[in-house]
């Protein structure tokens, strides 16, 4: 059993603290909050900091302390939202918002002041709805990251739950680059989908030449990011290379989750598959002395090397012998942390794992212990 601890106080109603000027830069607390928020709940990232000449002179975007959350559904954010300003875990009102030092949350025509001190809400009528993203607007302690949530979720969105058996991945080379929120989101989409978290690892290995960038570009064809996309495939999940290229490995993972969602997962069966998946799809489920690219073709020349009987063909046994060596040399690696359990991907699992860290003991509350 996790050793008991002094619960965390609950912090004060973050202050009215007006934007007097213009310093767009990534506060350490918005930043933690919205990578916590993205690995475990989904969506995209969004927004943080705005330009100078942004039409809105009192936005908090301006100082880097709001951040637009775009959720994976209406249903997920409103139940997020919800959690935020409600009756906490300690038992006080908005606990989750105030230990994140929010002033303001809109969502869907409505918006929530801290000022209020209460759970209320009232009608928003400013000129976006808020009906596809979320706003959250926080006071400086907030986005400077020195309220209690932040001792909770450290600067990188680190969570410190308490955690009997933490979560691991196959250390394939370069994961070691990437966040602890990276890894849970990874842990996260694989479960969803019915697939190997280890296996998806070693194809964005695999494509991104050990580095886990997601700006790599291959200079011969262009493609870039975690899977290699090029422009079909890029429309394919509903984006473009120019898109993919300006993003971090955390929200172009999402984008890994549409490719491999395109995929049924009874097709995946075989662990060269994951990696068909990505550089020849049609050979998914082929046994192994089907050709993929003959001798003489273009795309014979540009795989040559994963010709490995040297026959003048490239057959899905070619690949099959290739991907297995090197997904034999990863698992040769130490496997890396993931620093949260995978099954905490929905609103009650996030608030009680930050309730257990909080020592508050909310799962006890919750059952009526």
């Amino acid at each position: 059993m996790p050793e008991a601890r002094t619960p965390l106080p609950v912090d004060d109603w973050a202050p009215l603290e007006l934007v007097d000027n213009c310093d767009p830069v990534v506060r350490p607390g918005v930043d933690a909050f919205a990578e916590m928020v993205v690995a475990h709940l989904g969506g995209s990232k969004g927004r943080i900091v705005a330009r100078c000449d942004d039409p809105n002179p009192t936005s908090k975007h301006r100082q880097g302390r709001a951040w637009d959350w775009f959720p994976p559904s209406k249903s997920i954010a409103s139940e997020f939202a919800a959690a935020l300003v409600d009756e906490g875990p300690s038992g006080e009102l908005a606990e989750l918002a105030r230990r994140a030092g929010l002033r303001t949350i809109i969502w869907n025509r409505r918006i929530w002041n801290a000022a209020h001190k209460s759970s209320a809400w009232s009608a928003y009528s400013g000129p976006s709805p808020h009906t596809d993203h979320i706003h959250f607007g926080f006071g400086w302690d907030g986005a400077e990251g020195r309220t209690s949530l932040y001792s909770i979720i450290e600067g990188t969105g680190e969570l410190v739950a308490d955690v009997e058996e933490q979560p691991s991945i196959i250390g394939a080379k370069g994961i070691e680059n990437t966040s602890h929120t990276f890894r849970r989101r990874l842990l996260n989409i694989a479960e969803g989908l019915g697939l190997s978290a280890d296996l998806m690892a070693c194809v964005m290995s695999f494509e991104t030449a050990g580095t886990f960038n997601p700006k790599i570009r291959n200079p011969h064809s262009g493609f870039v990011g975690l899977i290699q996309w090029g422009p079909p495939g890029a429309g394919y999940v509903g984006t473009t290379v120019q898109a993919l290229s300006s993003m971090g490995a955390v929200e172009q993972l999402e984008y890994v989750r549409r490719w491999f969602a395109k995929v049924p997962p009874r097709r995946i069966v075989r662990p060269v598959d994951y990696y068909l998946s990505v550089f020849a799809p049609a050979g998914i489920g082929k046994p192994w002395d089907h050709v993929m690219y003959p001798a003489g073709s273009r795309a014979y020349a540009q795989n040559a090397a994963m010709d490995a009987d040297g026959d003048g063909n490239i057959s899905v046994g070619d690949i099959n012998a290739k991907w297995s060596a090197f997904v034999a040399k990863q698992e040769q690696r130490p496997r890396v942390s993931v620093g949260w359990a995978p099954e905490l991907g929905s609103v009650p699992a996030l608030v009680g794992a930050l309730a257990a860290a909080a020592g508050v003991g909310y799962a006890a509350k919750r059952s009526g212990e």
